[in-house]
């Protein structure tokens, strides 16, 4: 409580009027809507696509490159911005450019509930964050998976090159808190690319998929029927927008890997 009121207190006046919003990440634009301040944001990346009144919201680039002319010409009291995501050279340029850039982090599960205080402090919603993050704890601590053996899950991202993810994303947190193990965790890059063969090694149980991938991608594997997830026919696409952003919606694709997990024991 101590450190939210000293928060506040470091905050501009500007803070507790309608401000001007430019969001540099869909997942920091679909939190501000979450708090009830969609209608502040101003400018966004072409990537923020929800909710669908989002969409006439101007844009001003993506989240690697921006159009700084556009983001001064909004004239924004604040620019949002996804540390360790968007590159920092961008963020120091258009504070060079007298521009009020507040960045907040945003990689884990856990790290959600933190986003969305930052996000309510800075936008004069506390009391809606503190109702978000109380929904989040108890649906997340509600769709643990007990099962008797964890399942051996491979998480295709993508099919040519053929890529998944390891521990650091939030697909793996969620395989883990449904009682699977993400077979590729231990990778050193977060998103490896991966052949047939170290698959085929690895024998999955469960394969899920991206929903960005090709309707063909199930056929694709029936060319190696002795592996158990092919055999077993567990074959599952996955909304990839609740597990790939970090939002109130993340908890759908970790109901979504918990009941396909639980419907395996």
């Amino acid at each position: 409580m101590l450190l939210r009121l000293l928060f506040i207190l470091l905050i501009p006046a500007t803070a507790f009027a309608d401000l001007r919003l430019v969001v540099l990440s869909p997942d920091l634009t679909e939190n501000i809507f979450s708090l009830g301040k969609g209608n502040w944001v101003v400018g966004r990346v072409s990537s923020a696509d929800y909710p669908e009144e989002l969409l006439t919201v101007p844009v001003i680039g993506d989240y690697q490159s921006l159009d700084a002319e556009a983001i001064v010409q909004l004239e924004p009291d604040y620019v949002i911005a996804w540390q360790g995501g968007n590159p920092e050279r961008q963020l120091t340029y258009l504070e060079s450019l007298g521009l009020n850039v507040v960045r907040i982090k945003g990689d884990t599960l856990a790290e959600i509930p933190t986003q969305l205080i930052e996000l309510g402090n800075l936008l004069n919603a506390e009391a809606e964050a503190d109702g978000l993050v109380a929904e989040f704890h108890s649906r997340l601590a509600s769709s643990a998976v007990k099962v008797k053996q964890p399942k051996r899950v491979f998480y295709q991202l993508w099919s040519d090159p053929m890529l998944t993810l390891n521990a650091l994303s939030v697909v793996s947190e969620a395989i883990d808190h449904c009682g699977g193990v993400n077979l590729y965790k231990d990778q050193p890059e977060m998103a490896p690319q991966v052949s047939i063969e170290s698959v085929i090694s690895m024998n999955p149980e469960l394969i899920l998929a991206s929903d960005g991938l090709p309707d063909t991608w199930r056929e694709v594997w029936q060319q190696w029927p002795f592996i158990d997830a092919v055999r077993n026919q567990n074959l599952y696409k996955i909304n990839s927008d609740y597990l790939h952003r970090l939002t109130m919606r993340t908890l759908d694709g970790v109901d979504e890997v918990c009941d396909i997990l639980s419907r395996m024991d």
